[in-house]
C-alpha cells in the first residue's frame, strides 16, 4: 500500500483506480471494527456516557433530572386556572392522516385572569412564572421598536451594502433572542418556514393519493407568555412553570400515554440527537411540554453570544408541534442515538 500511495502522490498525472485498488485501500480488519462498534455503544449509545453536544445536554437528560414535580394542592390547583388560561390563547391546526383542521381557540375565555397577588399567595418555590396574562421577562422592556428601526436601516438604500447586513442580522438575531412583546410575536408568526404554513399546502397536495404517508400532526401555536420562556434560562424555570407547560401540552395535543410521538417547533427538531425528538414510554409523554419547551431554548441559544456562528432562524417561529412516529417495519439501523437511517 506504501508503495502505491508513493507512486500516486508522484506521479506526474493522477492514475485511475481499479475497483479492487480502490476497494483494498477501504478494507476494514475485523477486530478493529468490532472493537469500533463494542466503544461505540458503550461511550455514544449508552445515554448516560454519551457526550454532551454543541447545544448541551438532549432534552430526555434534562427533563429527567428535573422530573417529580412535588406541587402542593393550593399550586396545582392555581396551575390549573392559567392552563385554561393558555389554552384560550392556544390556535391548533390538526392533521388526522386525512382531513386538516383549525381551531383558533382551544378554550373559552376566562371571565377572571390569575393575577400577579394570586401567584405571590404561594409559597416561593411553588410559584409558576406566567399566566395567560402575566410574562416572565429577563429585562422589563418593550423590544419591537429596536427591531423596526435595524428593518429600516437594513432597507435604507443610502447606507452601504456591508451596514445594511449588518443591520438586517441585528434584526434577525433580536427577533430569536430578545425578550418577546405582541408585535415580535406577529412577526414570529409570518415565517414561512414554520410548519404551519407549509403543511396545509402539502397536505393538499397529496390529497387522493397514497404512495406518500404524511404523519398525524398537531401544530400548536404556544401563547406569548408560555413562548416567552424560552427567553429565559431553562434551569431558572421553577416546578410549578414546568408543570403548567406539560399539562398545557397534555391537553392542547390530546396526548396519549402509550403512544410514541416525534417531537418539533416550527422550524427545528434537533433530531441528530434523536433523543430530544422521540418520545415512547408514558413518562416521558407526560413531560412532553417541557422536551418542547427545551427544544425551543436550544434554538434560541443558537442565535445568541455565545454560539459561534450565531444562527438565527432556528428559533423564528411561535410554532410547537407534536407528530405521530412511524415506526420502522424492516429493521434498518441507526444513527445519531436512535434516528432510523432511512431514505426520505
Amino acid at each position: 500500500m506504501t508503495g502505491f500511495l508513493d507512486r500516486l502522490l508522484h506521479a506526474d498525472k493522477p492514475q485511475p483506480l481499479d475497483v479492487d485498488t480502490a476497494a483494498a485501500m477501504l478494507s476494514i480488519t475485523p477486530g478493529l471494527l468490532r472493537e469500533f462498534e463494542r466503544s461505540y455503544h458503550a461511550n455514544v449509545l449508552d445515554r448516560k456516557n454519551a457526550p454532551t453536544g454543541p447545544l448541551g445536554p438532549d432534552a430526555k437528560t434534562v427533563v429527567e433530572s428535573r422530573s417529580g414535580h412535588g406541587l402542593s394542592d393550593e399550586a396545582l390547583a392555581l396551575d390549573a386556572r392559567i392552563v385554561r388560561e393558555l389554552l384560550s390563547d392556544t390556535g391548533v391546526i390538526r392533521f388526522d392522516g386525512e382531513r386538516l383542521t383549525t381551531i383558533p381557540a382551544l378554550a373559552p375565555v376566562p371571565e377572571k385572569y390569575v393575577t400577579e397577588s394570586d401567584v405571590n399567595a404561594l409559597q416561593t418555590g411553588e410559584r409558576p412564572q406566567l399566566a395567560g396574562e402575566l410574562i416572565h421577562r429577563q429585562i422589563d422592556a418593550v423590544n419591537y421598536p429596536l427591531l423596526l428601526d435595524m428593518w429600516r436601516r437594513a432597507t435604507d438604500p443610502k447606507r452601504s451594502a456591508r451596514q445594511r447586513h449588518e443591520a438586517y442580522g441585528m434584526f434577525r438575531t433580536g427577533l430569536d433572542l430578545l425578550d418577546l412583546d405582541p408585535v415580535m410575536y406577529r412577526m414570529l408568526d409570518l415565517n414561512p418556514a414554520s410548519i404551519g404554513h407549509w403543511l396545509p399546502a402539502l397536505v393538499k397536495a397529496n390529497e387522493g393519493k397514497t404512495f406518500f404517508r404524511i404523519p398525524k400532526t398537531t401544530i400548536a401555536k404556544a401563547p406569548l407568555t408560555l413562548l416567552q420562556l424560552s427567553r429565559v434560562e431553562y434551569e431558572s424555570l421553577t416546578a410549578a412553570t414546568l408543570d403548567v407547560v406539560d399539562r398545557w401540552a397534555q391537553a392542547a395535543f390530546r396526548l396519549k400515554p402509550d403512544e410514541s410521538y416525534f417531537l418539533k417547533t416550527g422550524t427545528f427538531s434537533n433530531k441528530y440527537d434523536f433523543r430530544n425528538a422521540h418520545v415512547t414510554e408514558p413518562h416521558e409523554v407526560m413531560q412532553i411540554g417541557e422536551y418542547l419547551l427545551y427544544l425551543q431554548s436550544q434554538a434560541v441559544e443558537m442565535a445568541g453570544p455565545l454560539s459561534q456562528p450565531a444562527t438565527y432562524g432556528v428559533s423564528t417561529t411561535n410554532e410547537m408541534v407534536v407528530r405521530e412516529y412511524i415506526p420502522d417495519t424492516h429493521d434498518l439501523p441507526t444513527i445519531y442515538m436512535g434516528l432510523p437511517l432511512r431514505c426520505e
